[in-house]
This record gives C-alpha cells, structure tokens and sequence, in this order.
C-alpha cells in the first residue's frame, strides 16, 4: 500500500468511477482497475461492489477510504510543514476573479513576498469560465474563480472558502432615478446553478429579472446603483462601507445564498508545492478577515 494508491482509491470513491478517476489521476482506466485489484488482495476482501453500471463502495470499502483520507490528511499536513521551512523558487501565473483581488490576495502576495522572495507570481484577472478556460489551455498555471458544476475533467478544484451575496439597493428620498423608471439587476458573471437561484429569488421578492446587467467590477456596480439604474446582487468584500454611500445592503436570500471560491489547477500540475501552499495561505488569510 502506497501514499499513491491511497490517492488513487480516494478519487475513486469521490468520483464513483474508475475512468473518473483515472483522468484525474492522468492514468488509465486499467491501472486505476489494477490499483483497487491490488489493495483488495493486500486487504484481502472487497472494496467496491461493481454488480450495476456504477461501482458504489462496500462496507469494507468506507471503512479503508475513511481511513485512508486519515492518513492522506496527516501526510499532506507533514509535507506541508517540512515544506514551508524550504523557500520557494520559480513562476506561477496565477489568475482571480475580482473580489479575490480586492479581498484576501493582497494579504496573501505580502505574505509569499515575504517568505518565498524567489518566487515570482503574476497576476491576471479575468471572469470565472474565462479564468478556468485560460488554466485549462495552459495560458494561466491556476486560477482562483468560483466552482463550476461542469468543469472539464482535466482541472482539479481545491476548496477555499464561500462569499455570501447581498443585496444593495437606494435608500429611497437620498439616491436615485424617481420610482418608476426602468431599473436593472446587476449581477456577476454567475455559474449556472446559482444564476438560476438568484433569480428564483428574484422572481419570490418580485423584482423583474428580465434585465440583467452582468458585470465583474464591484465598483462599476455601485455607481449604477447609485445613478438608480438598478438593484446590484453581489459577494461584497466590505458591506460596511456601503453605510457611507447611502446605499442599503441586506442578505440576499433564506438561507443567504453564496458561492464557493476554489483554487483550480490543470489535474496533471496537482499536487504541486506552489499550489498547495497557496491554498494553505488563502485560507488562513480569508479566516482572519
């Protein structure tokens, strides 16, 4: 049983398929078969019940992937410590979307400057598909964008944190175009799924939704919500200071929606050292914000 192996079993049962698994792990279905195969003979039972289409893991199955992420974990944990004593040397070109940029990652480049001098990190931003298109052609080495339920198969997303959307309307009497005039829902570049939740929302607080104005820039999205050309639908960095512009801001629908923000890569780049520090030191920055 290797560190490996382990990896390839955990795909496995994440993604319920071998040749799932076997493009993430950039084997072939064979080896990925010949991998299980082997830790069923070491283990000497059955990890995966393979009598339908779709393999699903026995009993015996949950119990070796429970205990294999255990281990994964600490591994993972070791290997990052030892690592973050070595400073790190090279490129990355790394891509986010904007509230990333106007959020944590200034934290975060302070931090690589600091510690990792010798790397060079260059910056690109761009809309979520475009960003995980860019990662998927080559252009960018990693993207930090928002989870796509359909992202192709040769990019591998590591979690980071969600952003909560809100709602930022005139304060009636203080800002805006008079009542009655065309007003607009601005919103980002959103994946499909919650597209398709904002506007359910939108539709259950009977806000027509039939004029989107889709926009990456918080800023833009605030001056026109202050003109009174519309309502705005964002993740905000910083609702606290909406207070000053006159401007209300509530949470946008029960329970809040969100996003999840992740880190992308292209699947035969990850695990690399940049990466996997990178992602330790996004999180730890956006848990102290």
């Amino acid at each position: 049983m290797s560190i490996r192996s382990l990896r390839i079993l955990e795909a496995t049962a994440r993604l319920g398929s071998f040749s799932r698994a076997a493009r993430e792990m950039q084997l072939t279905q064979p080896a990925v078969s010949q991998q299980m195969l082997q830790l069923e003979r070491e283990f000497r039972t059955t990890l995966f019940d393979r009598s339908n289409r779709s393999i699903s893991l026995t009993p015996a199955g949950r119990t070796l992937v429970e205990g294999a992420q255990q281990i994964l974990a600490i591994y993972d944990n070791i290997h990052s410590q030892l690592s973050d004593s070595c400073p790190l040397s090279g490129h990355i070109r790394l891509g986010s979307i904007s509230t990333v940029f106007d959020g944590v990652l200034p934290s975060v480049l302070e931090h690589f400057d600091k510690h990792h001098p010798k790397l060079r990190i260059s910056l690109f931003s761009g809309a979520p598909e475009a960003l995980a298109s860019q990662v998927e052609s080559g252009n960018l080495d990693a993207a930090i964008t928002t989870s796509m339920s359909a992202t192709s198969v040769r990019l591998v997303e590591h979690p980071l944190f969600d952003e909560m959307l809100w709602m930022v309307d005139c304060v009636r009497g203080q800002i805006g175009k008079p009542e009655g005039s065309r007003r607009h829902v601005i919103r980002r570049t959103e994946q499909r799924a919650l597209a398709k939740a904002i506007d359910k929302e939108l539709k259950r607080l009977n806000i027509d939704c039939s004029n989107i104005w889709e926009l990456e820039q918080e800023d833009t999205a605030i001056r026109l919500v202050q003109q009174g050309l519309g309502i705005a639908v964002l993740p905000l960095v910083d609702t606290a200071r909406l207070a000053a512009t006159g401007l209300s801001c509530t949470a946008f629908g029960k329970p809040q929606l969100k996003r999840q923000i992740v880190f992308i890569e292209r699947a035969e780049r990850s695990p690399s050292r940049i990466s996997s520090l990178l992602v330790k030191e996004i999180k730890r920055a956006h848990q102290q914000t």
